[in-house]
């Protein structure tokens, strides 16, 4: 357990690791990581194998960077799961990145379930706040590169609020080769237009076996546009709406 802890990077490497654990929490904590111009992987936190199960809860992290191609995640796993399939829970986190010179920054980034393990991931009352020059997607999650069974995933965000700044190349929620994704209450922001509100990653929206998109609100500058993408289909919102998806 760490609580009430300050971690500070200067951007030569991330700020919290969790190497081969399970079951941890990390809660009331400060993360930064300093503005700099480091080319390599600084993420304010990063899961690398172990089982999972972590509770991150109550936590600050704030991110700057000037190098445009630095890798730059506020979490990322990698190598992440076990057979137990235990719930990881990131609840009431504030999260800033401000790095409006960098093309590939990621809020909540779940990838990598290399060994066909899996965890699931609950994830609630967060404030995501991105500020990048583009394909800033604050949730993602991958399934299984690797092609292994990846049916035990499963994603569920409820009453988060996503801001996004030059969004026209980005995702707020991208989900692919998981079992269960439930998308409710939550609200997203974004001021610069949006490429899709949905996407699916490493595989078909439609084969993601139970899904429950429903209540949140989107601030769309321009409108709404796209609603969601896999592959070359695209929907209108009112026809994303026609398919049963955000009714309310």
């Amino acid at each position: 357990v760490a609580e009430n802890c300050t971690i500070r990077s200067n951007g030569n490497g991330s700020g919290a690791i969790l190497s081969y654990e399970a079951l941890d929490t990390i809660s009331h904590c400060t993360i930064t990581v300093d503005p700099n111009s480091y080319p390599v992987n600084q993420d304010a936190m990063r899961f690398e194998y172990g089982n999972g199960g972590h509770v991150i809860i109550n936590n600050q992290m704030t991110m700057g960077g000037l190098n445009p191609t630095s890798h730059r995640d506020a979490l990322q796993t990698t190598g992440y799961g076990s057979p137990q399939n235990y719930q990881t829970i990131i609840a009431n986190n504030f999260i800033r990145i401000n790095a409006p010179g960098s093309l590939e920054n990621q809020g909540l980034f779940f990838a990598d379930f290399e060994n066909g393990d899996a965890n699931r991931f609950l994830i609630y009352n967060n404030i995501i706040v991105m500020n990048v020059k583009e394909t800033n997607d604050p949730i993602i999650i991958q399934g299984n590169k690797y092609g292994k069974s990846g049916n035990s995933l499963s994603l569920r965000a409820y009453n988060n609020t996503l801001v996004m700044s030059n969004s026209s190349t980005s995702l707020a929620f991208f989900a692919g080769n998981i079992d269960t994704f439930i998308v409710k209450n939550n609200i997203v922001v974004a001021d610069s237009g949006i490429h899709f509100v949905y996407g699916a990653y490493n595989g078909d929206f439609n084969n993601i076996t139970y899904k429950d998109l429903d209540y949140n609100l989107f601030y769309v500058r321009g409108g709404i546009g796209i609603s969601k993408m896999y592959s070359n289909t695209w929907y209108s919102f009112g026809q994303w709406r026609a398919l049963g998806y955000d009714i309310h």
